[in-house]
């Protein structure tokens, strides 16, 4: 079975959300430094500290909502893209190739693109709970760090189902490949990228790509 050439290297991720330790805090100021010009968190009267638990609580509020958009438009426009885009290469096919591989080849691709429509839908829908799980702990919380400590972990785990996702979806990509080159129809890594791109709306890591 014919696999890929050319493996591109996993984008790599930032961390937006970070809860200090001990070792991330700065170093004690000389001695020279008044004592008197230092805030401490625990000299604050209870009013400012609940202005800023509150605060933060708000804001991270707006960023769960934003991300539960984010991920409805990210999966909305994917299914928006690759159904255009496959009615397009479907034309194309059947033009260049004639009926017989023309068919061939919409069967094959059209059979993986189910699977990771699947896959994605799933995942989307995995993430809007989870976000939603955020959303209802962030709202109950009694201090900015645990709000804090709450996005890190929704973070992480992001981080994991995206990553799993992009695994499955490679491997559906990779065992499209082989169908379509037993047919056989020789398919580079340029073509490869464009039918990523084209027919199933992803960059070429297989994670979203919502297109121009």
């Amino acid at each position: 079975a014919a696999t890929l050439t050319r493996t591109p290297s996993s984008p790599t991720t930032q961390r937006f959300y970070r809860f200090k330790t001990n070792d991330d805090r700065p170093p004690t100021p000389p001695p020279s430094i008044p004592a008197t010009a230092l805030v401490s968190t625990s000299s604050s009267t209870p009013s400012a500290q609940l202005l800023l638990l509150e605060s933060t609580r708000r804001t991270a509020l707006y960023t769960l909502t934003l991300c539960r958009n984010v991920i409805a438009i990210l999966e909305l426009t994917r299914l928006r893209k690759s159904r255009i885009g496959l009615l397009h290469w479907i034309e194309f096919w059947h033009q260049y190739y004639g009926q017989r591989f023309g068919r061939a080849l919409a069967a094959h691709v059209t059979h993986a693109l189910g699977r990771i429509d699947s896959l994605f839908r799933a995942v989307a829908s995995d993430l809007h709970q989870l976000t939603q799980r955020v959303h209802d702990a962030v709202a109950a919380a009694t201090s900015e760090v645990e709000i804090l400590r709450l996005l890190e972990r929704m973070e992480d785990e992001v981080g994991v189902r995206r990553r799993r996702r992009r695994k499955k979806a490679q491997s559906t990509i990779r065992r499209m490949r082989a169908n379509l080159e037993a047919i056989p129809v020789q398919v580079s890594d340029d073509l490869l990228d464009d039918l990523k791109r084209g027919v199933f709306a992803l960059d070429v890591y297989c994670d979203y790509y919502p297109g121009d």
